[in-house]
């Protein structure tokens, strides 16, 4: 897909230097596809790997919160092409509490996560989100692969697995606008940052039609197996998205947040 940069128009980017890598803020994402998976998960083993107790996962029945596992392959942003897997965490934003937050978090005014894990297979971009969102990330090979109708994604670290995801691969005519906080922490103090775009075509996925696989011996795939995540309900296809990555904002101290 040729790049439209008419979407990013009118956004003033600047220029900063992390790990010896040079980076423009806000970056931009021009041709992205998405795959991934929700998953129950223990909340109570979920909620101890937060930086602090103001940011905190659903809390479902029965011990339970969800997880989003997710891959995507960015095929051209300002970064390059690169390829990447998150653990995140869905957020209940701390301004955002009461009964319609635990009923009806789809009325918020946007979405809010915490990324446990990052891991992908650019060695710049690893260094660049360390430094700039102070998010945990690993260097590793995040490998896409479609065949009969299904898509699935292979990630490793030192030759050790992390996890296989496969969902279909169709898509739909459905397309959405996307807004959503990324929170991480910088000592004692909150980061915001801001995914704003628009996914194309996407095509959820339900019951026996989602697979995972997670190993064993690789730290992500450790920490992610800590959790005990369940087997998925659901998963996604997004095959085209764009959107921008806005700066983190440093903000309260934690426990003003």
């Amino acid at each position: 897909m040729s790049r439209d940069n008419s979407y990013f128009l009118e956004i003033e980017q600047l220029s900063t230097r992390r790990g010896g890598y040079k980076f423009p803020l806000p970056i931009f994402h021009y041709d992205s596809t998405l795959v991934g998976v929700t998953a129950p998960a223990n909340y109570a083993a979920t909620r101890a790997l937060l930086p602090s107790p103001r940011l905190e996962p659903y809390n479902l029945p029965l011990g339970r919160t969800i997880l989003i596992l997710a891959a995507i392959e960015h095929r051209d942003s300002d970064l390059g092409a690169f390829n990447e897997f998150l653990v995140i965490v869905p957020l209940r934003p701390p301004a955002h509490r009461g009964l319609k937050t635990w009923l009806l978090p789809w009325r918020r005014y946007s979405l809010s996560f915490y990324i446990l894990h990052r891991a992908t297979n650019e060695r710049r971009v690893a260094a660049g989100f360390r430094e700039i969102y102070n998010i945990n990330v690993t260097e590793a090979e995040v490998n896409f692969e479609q065949r009969a109708g299904r898509i699935r994604c292979h990630v490793s670290g030192d030759d050790d697995l992390i996890i296989v995801m496969e969902v279909p691969g169709k898509q739909s005519r459905f397309n959405a606008n996307v807004r959503a906080d990324l929170f991480s922490v910088r000592s004692d103090r909150v980061l915001r940052s801001e995914i704003i775009g628009k996914f194309f075509g996407i095509r959820p996925s339900y019951g026996g039609k989602t697979y995972i696989e997670i190993g064993k011996r690789h730290f992500v795939a450790r920490d992610l197996a800590d959790l005990n995540p369940g087997r998925p309900p659901a998963g996604w296809h997004i095959p085209h998205a764009r959107f921008t990555l806005t700066n983190p904002i440093e903000s309260l101290p934690i426990r003003q947040f």
